[in-house]
């Protein structure tokens, strides 16, 4: 756990940036009302919290969190799909939701290449050109 220096000023720190930092979650918790929401909501470390706020989470921001998976499938409504397409953890929600993928996202994903390569049609290929799996499929062309 990682604790702030005593000769710190907290008036002085990025709350927003802070609430994007994997290793500040501690930092956080003691500080809810400094909390950026639409930051925390992308942290993967921050799950716990935001399971207790839901009401504060951003909906793209989560459904983008690799470790929010678990959350989001408890609560399907508040899934992004546009978010949730770029997510490299959210194959399986997204093959079970095919007809929500937004193709562009999904292009950009590195681990949706098996869907990508079933659906060539649906590829955004400038999307696709800056995902690191997709040399393979960009030499086809």
């Amino acid at each position: 756990m990682y604790k702030l220096k005593d000769w710190i000023d907290t008036n002085k720190l990025d709350w927003s940036m802070l609430s994007l930092n994997p290793n500040a979650i501690h930092i956080l918790s003691k500080n809810m009302d400094k909390i950026n929401w639409y930051w925390l909501s992308i942290n993967p470390n921050a799950i716990h919290l935001l399971e207790k706020n839901l009401d504060k989470i951003d909906l793209y921001m989560l459904s983008r969190n690799p470790n929010a998976i678990n959350l989001l499938e408890k609560n399907n409504d508040k899934i992004n799909w546009n978010g949730l397409s770029e997510n490299p953890n959210a194959m399986m929600l997204l093959e079970k939701n095919n007809h929500k993928i937004n193709w562009s996202m999904l292009s950009l994903n590195p681990n949706a290449i098996h869907l990508l390569e079933k659906n060539y049609d649906k590829i955004n290929w400038a999307c696709l050109s800056s995902n690191p799996n997709a040399i393979h499929l960009l030499e086809k062309i």
